[in-house]
């Protein structure tokens, strides 16, 4: 079925499986996924009520996603590319070069590695992550 509805415990979900109808449904303005992204943000990030608050009023996430886009992109994206290549080659070049490497799991030694990476990358010297935090929030 390329459409088809739901029913959940308080209402429906809208379950899309066409590619053409979902790039219609991110066209139309009709539809907000702020709902969620809001929701998701502030279970994954600790956000208080008060940033809840913030985000959740009128034009609160395009402000947002407008500050995201203009931090995340042209010099400032290579300069938080280079930082966070620079971390990675930090712990790359940790490893004994003599002795093996026991990694019991390469999954999680690599994705804490690229994360932290990622997080001193956005924020810099006041990255607030800490290698237990990445753990946590993973």
């Amino acid at each position: 079925m390329p459409i088809c509805t739901l029913p959940m415990l308080n209402g429906k979900i809208y379950v899309i499986n066409k590619p053409a109808l979902i790039a219609a449904a991110f066209r139309n303005r009709a539809f907000s996924f702020e709902v969620f992204t809001l929701e998701l943000a502030a279970a994954t990030m600790g956000m208080t009520k008060r940033h809840v608050e913030l985000f959740g009023r009128p034009g609160g996430m395009d402000e947002v996603v407008r500050v995201f886009h203009l931090s995340l992109s042209g010099d400032n994206l290579v300069r938080m590319n280079a930082r966070a290549l620079a971390d990675i080659a930090v712990s790359l070049n940790a490893i004994p070069s003599r002795d093996s490497l026991d990694v019991p799991n390469a999954f999680e030694w690599l994705r804490d590695i690229l994360s932290m990476a990622t997080m001193k990358g956005l924020f810099g010297k006041n990255n607030p992550f800490s290698r237990e935090d990445i753990n946590l929030l993973w």
